[in-house]
């Protein structure tokens, strides 16, 4: 019974959110009440699309913005948002740019960030970073070259402050300096971050690799697995 459910699924294609075809479906029987009120977790797995997109940025993101508060009120006490990007086909800028919005949205639901990509083909998708503020916690998993680790060494950096809990995983390698040292070289220290989970399948040993310097970035740190070269 669905109002039982704790952990919902939901597949997507991107482009039927914005054109308002997901929004006249979760809005209609039977989900015109509160119909998942036990949900905790809510999964949303974006699949191919090869439809046309919407023009309109206005319009597609008014649409995104009353499909996200649809979602809140079906299952208002979810707390984990987890995004698996599973299409292997290629992007034009407008469907990066309202993807982007559709998913830096969802996750403002939550303050949480699980984020998987598992395509061996296409761009990765850049998230509006500036929406994405107060995270306590960001989990990145990417089985792809074509992975955007980078986006969330940055994302990792602006929430230092509220980040109690932080996993990347990717295939290639991470840029572990530049969790704790932005470009211009200052300092990023993570006052509240507890657990650290770091891997890269593919790694090698690098005698001259860069090493930190600078204060302990993480002074609260209980728990830490890192599979990967380290510079502290």
């Amino acid at each position: 019974m669905p109002h039982l459910a704790k952990y919902v699924t939901v597949f997507l294609t991107e482009r039927v959110v914005y054109s308002g075809e997901a929004l006249e479906i979760v809005s209609g029987t039977p989900f015109s009440d509160c119909a998942f009120p036990l949900a905790r977790v809510l999964a949303f797995v974006f699949v191919d699309e090869l439809e046309e997109g919407v023009d309109d940025d206005t319009r597609a993101q008014s649409t995104i913005d009353e499909f996200v508060r649809r979602i809140q009120q079906m299952a208002p006490l979810a707390s984990r948002i987890k995004v698996d990007l599973g299409f292997a086909n290629g992007t034009t800028s407008d469907d990066s740019r309202h993807f982007s919005y559709l998913v830096s949205r969802l996750y403002q639901l939550s303050g949480r960030i699980e984020y998987g990509f598992s395509s061996e083909d296409g761009d990765p998708i850049q998230l509006q970073l500036g929406m994405l503020t107060g995270l306590s916690q960001i989990v990145y998993t990417s089985e792809s070259e074509a992975g955007s680790i980078g986006q969330f060494v940055q994302l990792a950096r602006n929430n230092a402050a509220s980040l109690q809990s932080l996993n990347l995983q990717c295939e290639h390698g991470i840029d572990v300096l530049g969790l704790v040292q932005d470009p211009d070289g200052n300092c990023i220290t993570y006052p509240h971050l507890l657990s650290l989970k770091l891997y890269a399948a593919f790694h090698s040993s690098n005698p001259t690799r860069p090493v930190f310097h600078g204060p302990a970035p993480f002074p609260a740190l209980k728990r830490l697995h890192a599979d990967l070269e380290s510079p502290f």
